[in-house]
């Protein structure tokens, strides 16, 4: 075995706070702003045990994908800011199987992140968060209504909404309306419902929209 840790993680600070944990713990570390395919040969010959990656974006996803088809024995943990991961456009289901996850904002101490290295490592284990999120009101809404949010967040109007759905502009607004609904925002004059529903996406993704090309 290796030990030795690919980090891919966007967040310079954060990236040496966790290098400087694994060194402390035994690990080599590779740490990398963004995946790289630089890296697919050193998979390939098992010189690296576990990626840690930012699961930030899609991008990031496909990599480690493609890592795991390379070397089936590669453990994969992915940290992420968010709790629904549907707000990202992924599912849990698409997740190379025995996966970990790390809710960033709930890491109490580096043991979650020690934990989730060796239990990737488990090939009988099972895709799970390591420190499981709290439920958050955007897992009350189905998938259609995630995906919707996700536009309007991004700034699709209803007839570029309605296109891309095969929908009517008027099923469009009828969406937008049981959204709101189900997360108990009221519209009145002079208040945008759309403005509030985007407050409510950039909240439960700290800011970041991933969303499909127009």
């Amino acid at each position: 075995m290796s030990n030795c840790i690919l980090l891919i993680n966007s967040h310079q600070l954060e990236n040496k706070a966790i290098s400087s944990g694994l060194t402390f713990n035994g690990y080599a570390v590779i740490s990398e702003g963004n995946n790289s395919n630089r890296f697919q040969q050193m998979i390939s010959a098992g010189k690296i045990d576990v990626l840690i990656v930012e699961l930030s974006n899609r991008e990031n996803l496909d990599f480690a994908k493609s890592a795991r088809r390379i070397n089936n024995q590669v453990g994969i943990v992915f940290i992420s800011t968010i709790h629904d991961l549907r707000l990202f456009d992924i599912s849990l289901e698409e997740l190379p199987s025995r996966s970990k996850l790390i809710y960033k904002p709930n890491i109490s101490s580096f043991e979650v992140i020690l934990e989730a290295i060796i239990s990737s490592k488990d090939l009988s284990g099972e895709t799970e968060w390591i420190n499981p999120p709290e439920t958050e009101k955007s897992e009350e809404l189905t998938d259609l209504q995630v995906e919707t949010l996700r536009m309007v967040a991004a700034g699709f109007t209803n007839k570029e909404i309605s296109k891309q759905a095969f929908v009517s502009e008027k099923a469009v607004e009828q969406r937008i309306c049981r959204l709101a609904n189900v997360l108990g925002i009221t519209f009145s004059n002079g208040q945008n419902l759309r403005v509030k529903l985007t407050s409510h996406f950039v909240n439960w993704t700290n800011g970041r929209i991933e969303v499909k090309s127009k």
